[in-house]
């Protein structure tokens, strides 16, 4: 189901859940697995990228290291996303920023999935768009 930002559903002008595909069902599955711990998912345990053990470390190129480790692991391990790009950037003062990137089979574009990881309290808040 599509979903705003805000994890909210989209019902259609008919009344009728709205369904996505392609880049945007991708997005939805990218950032299901950032915001999501293995074991949470009970019909898929080890689907999450487990970003809230990262909460309370430093901000630091070794941290963003092991971010990126996990993510690329998270969205790649069952075929997900294949050839994804995938940076980590440090946000001073305690957020990490994650760029999740593929080749677009819609736009011929590259479709991005760029998610805020705050090392303090665990949130992550993502957006999808192209470039």
């Amino acid at each position: 189901f599509p979903s705003h930002d805000s994890g909210e559903l989209v019902v259609g002008s008919d009344g009728d859940f709205k369904f996505v595909l392609g880049d945007e069902e991708i997005a939805q599955h990218v950032i299901f697995r950032l915001k999501t711990q293995n074991g949470d998912y009970l019909l898929e345990p080890g689907c999450g990228a487990d970003l809230e053990r990262f909460i309370g470390e430093p901000l630091n190129s070794t941290t963003a290291a092991l971010v990126q480790n996990s993510v690329i692991g998270a969205i790649t391990k069952d075929g997900l996303l294949f050839t994804p790009n995938v940076n980590v950037l440090q946000v001073p003062p305690n957020t990490i920023l994650v760029v999740v990137e593929w080749l677009s089979s819609d736009t011929e574009k590259i479709a991005q999935v760029s998610s805020e990881l705050d090392l303090r309290t665990g949130e992550v808040i993502s957006r999808f768009g192209y470039r």
